[in-house]
């Protein structure tokens, strides 16, 4: 799919010196504990130690293991990294400290489910969180 189809594509999606990015989200698969659907960090550092490298997520098919088994997954691409964990999380903590403004960091959550197996979300529920984020990314800059 080409980006120019997604309405809100920021004008300057092509320009050699980027865009800004607002928000980062980070999410696992966490059906059965009591982290809210979406939260939003203090600042970078709290968001990639706290939010992003304390991830927990069950296994997919995409992964090694058995589905659905929870395990610790930093950033929930643990299986993905091409680099020791250590040196990964440094990189996001030394990416930081060189931007004035840098993006605010959300986890989600979109897999809670009941005690039956239910999601307790829909997709509609998955948009409201999105704006949330997206205001309070647009907040951030009033201040």
């Amino acid at each position: 799919m080409s980006l120019k189809a997604f309405k809100n594509l920021d004008p300057a999606y092509d320009d050699p010196n980027g865009v800004v990015v607002g928000g980062v989200i980070f999410g696992g698969r966490d059906p059965d504990t009591l982290v809210p659907p979406v939260v939003e960090s203090f600042n970078w550092e709290h968001g990639v130690v706290t939010i992003a490298a304390s991830l927990e997520s069950e296994r997919t098919a995409a992964v090694i293991g058995k589905p659905g088994e929870r395990e610790f997954n930093p950033m929930a691409n643990l299986d993905f990294l091409s680099v020791d964990l250590g040196i990964y999380i440094a990189n996001y903590l030394k990416f930081g400290e060189g931007l004035t403004k840098p993006p605010k960091i959300f986890g989600v959550n979109y897999f809670l489910r009941d005690e039956q197996g239910r999601f307790l979300n829909s997709k509609e529920d998955k948009r409201v969180w999105l704006q949330w984020m997206e205001r309070r990314y647009i907040m951030s800059l009033m201040q």
